[in-house]
């Protein structure tokens, strides 16, 4: 209709004799059609690399890039392709370029994308497959050796070698299971990891998490007893020296925690601080260097529904970069992902204090830390400040995803984060 209205006002109105006439303009309307078509993957792929919006010159250096190439096509590919001899053939030409195009497309979707073509720092492969080959016997030990816990909906539990020759023992939730594969594709030779987690169990002596929500998590009820196994285990067996504890501050900041040795206690950072204390007092004693992994932000979907939308940021996020490859985005993704695209909203990334779960990582942060000024052998490590610079947090870096949902580090987050556990260590 804009169009229609501007031929209608013939050309001696004002915008189309002194603005549309202009030889600059029209210069561009003849090359606009070859410009539509190169502005965007120069575009595209600047995005793609960086995943993340470019900065602004590299924005204008593409546009510009954009114009020479489309005055390019205009003047010498255009002419040679739409008049002169052959025409048959030309159309038979571009035909079979099409087809390749098209075929090769979907070859490289069925394939899940060519690895080859990306280069990776971190090969995901090879995280899984160092735990695969550990994981079996590793997991038929931990059953063999604690049948009791084999009724309860956990993690499924580790003892990698055999009875005294395992140094590390990492105590958590699902958020310590999203670590594990990292700390074993990182671990020595001479190491060995031993491994209990249960859905929202907190790593602290005496202290069970989670209770508010036992009737939609059944699993939250009995969680605690998978921690206060591991900790009686790594207790009795010396040649454990690190032991890693983590956990996601949701579980009490939403769904509450309790002191299992005073059930009258209704503080919640009395009950952390007192198991706080008992742990890092207990292990000391025992001569056990602990790091405790404060965890990474969470970054929240905009529904109210956590469970629900816990997948919606990641899967928004991967859409943007070229080695991850995504089911079909829900409505909301695709909004998102538009936003993004108009620069009102940047789907990978978001403000720390716009985690759901910064009032639980701020209280567990300053628990932690005070307690842990007074042991030499206990020492904290704040994961979120890997994944966040200058208060904003990246679910992605260097192009590549960090997280698998909204609040787990996926393979390649583990696998960086590990390293940093391990160094604080000594390793």
């Amino acid at each position: 209709m804009g169009a229609v209205l501007m031929i209608a006002a013939g050309k001696d109105a004002f915008l189309n004799r002194y603005l549309l006439s202009n030889k600059v303009m029209v210069w561009f309307g003849l090359i606009s059609y070859p410009l539509y078509i190169w502005h965007w993957p120069f575009l595209s792929f600047a995005w793609i690399v960086g995943g993340e919006m470019p900065q602004l010159k590299v924005r204008i250096g593409c546009v510009v890039l954009a114009v020479i190439m489309s005055a390019v096509t205009y003047y010498f590919v255009e002419p040679k392709l739409r008049w002169g001899r052959y025409g048959g053939f030309k159309a038979a030409g571009l035909l079979s370029v099409m087809v390749i195009i098209g075929v090769t497309g979907y070859s490289v979707e069925r394939h899940d994308g060519y690895t080859a073509r990306v280069p990776m720092d971190i090969d995901e492969n090879k995280v899984n497959g160092r735990l695969n080959s550990v994981y079996k016997t590793a997991s038929d030990r931990f059953k063999q050796r604690f049948p009791s816990l084999s009724g309860l909906p956990i993690f499924p539990g580790i003892i990698e070698k055999e009875e005294g020759r395992n140094t590390i023992a990492l105590l958590g939730d699902s958020h310590a299971n999203a670590l594990l594969r990292g700390l074993v594709a990182n671990e020595g030779e001479d190491d060995g990891i031993v491994f209990f987690a249960a859905g929202c169990a907190i790593p602290l002596m005496g202290t069970h998490a989670g209770i508010a929500e036992v009737k939609r998590f059944p699993w939250h009820k009995e969680n605690f007893k998978v921690i206060e196994t591991g900790f009686e285990y790594v207790l009795s067996h010396p040649e454990i020296k690190k032991v890693v504890l983590t956990n996601f501050p949701g579980c009490f900041q939403w769904w509450g925690v309790k002191s299992l040795d005073n059930s009258a206690l209704s503080d919640p950072e009395k009950i952390l601080s007192d198991g706080i204390k008992r742990t890092f007092k207990t292990l000391s004693e025992a001569g056990k260097e602990v790091v405790y992994a404060l965890d990474v932000p969470t970054f929240s979907s905009d529904d109210g529904n956590w469970l629900k939308s816990s997948q919606v940021p990641a899967k928004a996020c991967a859409a943007r970069l070229s080695s991850v490859r995504v089911s079909p985005l829900p409505l909301r993704s695709a909004l998102n992902l538009w936003k993004s695209e108009t620069g009102t909203d940047e789907v990978c990334s978001m403000r720390e204090s716009d985690s759901s779960t910064a009032e639980g990582h701020a209280l567990m942060e300053k628990l932690v830390r005070k307690e842990a000024a007074k042991y030499k052998n206990v020492h904290v490590v704040d994961l979120s400040k890997l994944v966040c610079q200058d208060q904003t947090c990246r679910m992605n870096k260097n192009g590549k995803m960090m997280y698998q949902d909204s609040n787990h580090l996926g393979i390649i987050g583990s696998a960086v984060v590990a390293p940093v556990i391990f160094k604080v260590f000594g390793k």
